[in-house]
């Protein structure tokens, strides 16, 4: 913007007010008699006009170079003629120091943004408009998308967080709310802290979302706590009845030896049970606690299913039930932890031996097969499912989605007596959740039921040595 034009009544005031020191120095003269009165006053006028003339010409200039500077900022641009208070240099030395300005912001912007992205935790840049400005690599990883550009409303819904960050970006307000992100499977569990972020530009705030996931610290103290409240319940039982008869055998009835040897029976079952109970619960929980990461060992699950299926024949033989191993040839390794592959194989076999009609057959297949579509993104080399077939009683329909929980039992009394602790299939279902594989259950009264899990197979191309139960038994 040009600057104002100086009127003549302010310039002849301006020279006016120049040529008062020489107004005092020739009335002095004049009230001495050093000069005639006339004089002094032709000298005074004659030094205003000059000051004037000489005031209109420098003002001139300047107002000229103010001119240039104002419509072309370039050093280049400004006449030297016209430049009577060094404006080039001056504007030359601001040139230098907005360019090292504009690099230094630069420099600063890649560091932040090689800082942001070195954090674990998921940073969003939120403007006014619940736009996401800017996301780290955390962000990127979390939601599998490019989430810059996007709305807030398409990536994150829960509404507590979305008025939230409205009060960040309206009302400069700060928030710390918990949410869940849901669709892969199981329920990532965030700590969500937002705080505003005032921006001059047009004196708007945005704000920061700082995203934590603390699934794992959730998870954990679940488990702690069912692990306490399953644990009292399911063991209240058979402590009571070690109590009790261990306080009989103590009244005195230890001296009668059929008595005694009948109570030292039934507390060695309950003691047994309780161990059993317990190891089940202390797996469960090893299991739950490391479910997010999957396996990244190569397992041969034809020479698991093999190993662990003999060590049950005789347990089958004892019940009169044959076991039946159908193995299909040229199988890929799979992905997965040994140990726990032995077990979920061992609890569905051990399940069906214990369910199955006397003086019939289990029979366990291991085939590779067709990759479902929920799991086509965790299995990109195929699948192989290994399916364990009885011949027992069936269970109703109604019963079949929630036959997975913990402690869940069709026939309470029938799983007591046969020694189960209600956590087998619990275990299989988190074992291949851990696998990123599926659990299937069909069952028909009368005939029987059919238990199958599917597990990505490894990279058959991938030269890492494999991990199999013959192997790791013989070192």
């Amino acid at each position: 913007m040009p600057p104002k034009r100086i009127t003549g009544k302010r310039r002849l005031r301006v020279a006016l007010s120049l040529a008062l020191p020489a107004a005092l120095v020739f009335g002095v003269l004049g009230a001495s008699d050093a000069l005639p009165w006339w004089q002094a006053v032709l000298g005074w006028l004659a030094t205003a006009a000059l000051s004037a003339i000489l005031l209109r010409a420098y003002l001139a200039r300047l107002r000229a170079a103010i001119e240039i500077i104002a419509t072309k900022p370039s050093a280049d641009d400004i006449d030297p003629r016209t430049d009577v208070l060094g404006m080039g240099a001056i504007l030359r030395l601001m040139q230098r120091a907005l360019a090292n300005k504009d690099g230094a912001i630069a420099r600063l912007e890649r560091e932040g943004d090689t800082i942001l992205d070195s954090l674990p935790d998921a940073v969003l840049l939120i403007d006014r408009e619940l736009m996401i400005r800017r996301g780290n690599k955390a962000a990127l990883r979390l939601f599998d998308i490019n989430i810059v550009g996007r709305g807030l409303t398409a990536v994150l819904r829960g509404p507590e967080l979305l008025d939230a960050v409205g009060l960040a970006v309206r009302e400069a307000k700060r928030g710390e709310i918990e949410i869940e992100l849901a669709g892969r499977g199981w329920a990532i569990e965030l700590r969500a802290n937002i705080e505003p972020l005032p921006r001059h530009a047009g004196d708007e705030t945005w704000a920061i979302l700082a995203l934590h996931d603390q699934t794992e610290r959730k998870r954990t103290e679940r488990l702690r706590a069912d692990f306490v409240a399953n644990a009292s319940h399911e063991l209240r039982t058979p402590l009571s009845t070690l109590v009790g008869f261990i306080k009989t055998l103590s009244s005195g009835a230890a001296d009668d030896a059929a008595t005694r040897n009948r109570f030292l029976t039934i507390m060695d079952e309950q003691a047994d049970r309780m161990a059993r109970l317990v190891g089940d619960l202390m797996s469960l929980s090893r299991i739950e606690m490391g479910e997010s990461d999957q396996p990244t060992d190569r397992i041969e699950l034809a020479d698991l299913a093999h190993s662990t299926v003999e060590a049950l024949q005789l347990k089958a033989q004892a019940r009169g039930i044959s076991l039946t191993l159908k193995i299909e040839t040229g199988l890929p390794p799979v992905l997965g932890d040994e140990d726990e592959l032995a077990q979920l194989i061992q609890n569905l076999v051990d399940n069906a031996i214990k369910y199955s009609r006397p003086n019939t057959t289990v029979e366990i297949a291991l085939t590779r097969t067709e990759t479902p579509p929920s799991m086509a993104k965790a299995a990109p080399h195929g699948v192989l499912r290994i399916a364990v077939k009885d011949q027992g009683k069936g269970i109703p329909r109604e019963h079949l989605p929630r036959l997975t929980e913990r402690f869940y039992r069709v026939d309470a009394a029938r799983s007591h007596a046969l020694g189960g602790t209600g956590l087998g299939l619990a275990i299989v279902k988190h074992i291949t959740n851990h696998h990123r594989g599926l659990l299937s259950i069909d069952s028909t009264l009368g005939e029987g039921s059919t238990f199958a899990v599917q597990i990505p197979a490894a990279n058959p191309n991938d030269a890492r040595s494999l991990l199999s139960p013959r192997s790791s038994r013989t070192n």
